[in-house]
């Protein structure tokens, strides 16, 4: 018997215990996605895995809202299906997904302004959506996701700058605005 057989099994025991049901998303959620782009029936079984977690994570968030936990791992399951989305091109399904971590991302950083962990994973979402945005000739709604993955970063304190996943955000971000300023320049978009 899998551990998730086993944590499906005592959830059918004890649907309230929210330490079975988080232990059962987190198990659903841990998937490695670059051993599994092999075959398109791999593909289809990490989907349904994380779409899984996704919905036993949905009445975790509902009775304990504020468990910024569940809203960390809501955004990971999102960012992880977002790269499955990527490779069938569904630019609206990946909008949307991306609309809904960031506005998640977004309660994180309203209830923690100063942490840098949750501006660094907004920002980088909104480069995911700068990058969507883009392929859909989205201009406008480029430029905005850029200028709000940077304003991320400036936010961030100048002691927590040197951090390595701040370091790597940022780099990130700036080839990103790198690359808009070669478009400009050329027949790009900024």
């Amino acid at each position: 018997m899998s551990a998730t057989e086993i944590l499906r099994e005592r959830l059918t025991q004890t649907p309230n215990d929210s330490r079975v049901r988080f232990a059962l998303v987190e198990v659903l959620a841990s998937v490695s996605l670059r051993r599994q782009f092999g075959s398109r029936q791999l593909i289809h079984e990490v989907d349904e895995r994380l779409n899984e977690a996704l919905s036993e994570l949905q009445p975790l968030r509902s009775i304990n809202p504020k468990t910024q936990l569940f809203a960390v791992s809501d955004v990971h399951i999102l960012h992880e299906l977002l790269s499955l989305e990527r490779l069938d091109d569904d630019l609206a399904l990946e909008r949307d997904r991306l609309k809904n971590a960031i506005a998640i991302q977004s309660s994180l950083v309203d209830s923690s302004p100063d942490s840098m962990p949750h501006r660094c994973w907004r920002a980088l979402l909104y480069r995911s959506l700068a990058d969507v945005n883009r392929r859909q000739g989205d201009e406008d709604g480029e430029r905005e996701a850029i200028s709000a993955a940077v304003a991320d970063l400036k936010s961030i304190t100048p002691e927590s700058k040197t951090h390595p996943f701040a370091a790597q955000a940022q780099q990130v971000i700036d080839e990103l605005v790198d690359r808009g300023k070669d478009d400009a320049s050329g027949d790009g978009v900024l």
